[in-house]
């Protein structure tokens, strides 16, 4: 779901270079075809409606249903000192100093998993120059190798300092 979400999302995007141009034309010449004009308003309407919903309330919803299973084990003691969520909302790390542990939380299989500190061999962020980088722990836990977690080029920084700080 939440890749088809960050899929379709710039799929909309790539539609609105021929939508907003053929509505401001109909709305600034209604009187030519007036049957025509409703119909390009209205299907323009309902694309933009469908963008509210693909920008903005799909991914409160998303992001939701993971801060949600977070939450638990908030509730249970975790107490993350940082905490990294992937840009599709569909992992979660979260860093609890004091317990010397690390939440990962994947949507995708349902994963839940606390990963001591010690089991972290090395930690990385690959960035290849892309729109996103990709925050690796490599762990010796044999179910979980590699934990990777997709964040904003411009949260790289942030989290190379938060990351020395913690396993230094």
């Amino acid at each position: 779901m939440n890749a088809l979400w960050w899929l379709t999302r710039k799929l909309y995007m790539l539609g609105l270079v021929p939508v907003i141009p053929v509505f401001l034309i109909a709305i600034n010449e209604p009187e030519s075809n007036l049957e025509v004009t409703r119909l390009v308003i209205g299907v323009s309407l309902l694309y933009f409606a469908f963008g509210v919903l693909l920008l903005i309330l799909i991914p409160r919803r998303l992001r939701g249903a993971l801060l949600n299973r977070v939450e638990r084990h908030k509730k249970e003691g975790f107490r993350p000192r940082w905490e990294a969520v992937s840009m599709i909302f569909n992992r979660y790390l979260g860093f609890d100093t004091k317990s010397q542990r690390v939440l990962y939380v994947d949507v995708n299989d349902g994963t839940e998993k606390y990963v001591e500190f010690h089991d972290v061999t090395e930690w990385e962020i690959d960035d290849d120059n892309r729109r996103t980088s990709l925050l690796k722990l490599l762990t010796r836990i044999p179910d979980l190798p590699v934990i990777g977690v997709r964040i904003d080029r411009g949260m790289r920084d942030v989290c190379r300092a938060q990351l020395n700080t913690i396993f230094s």
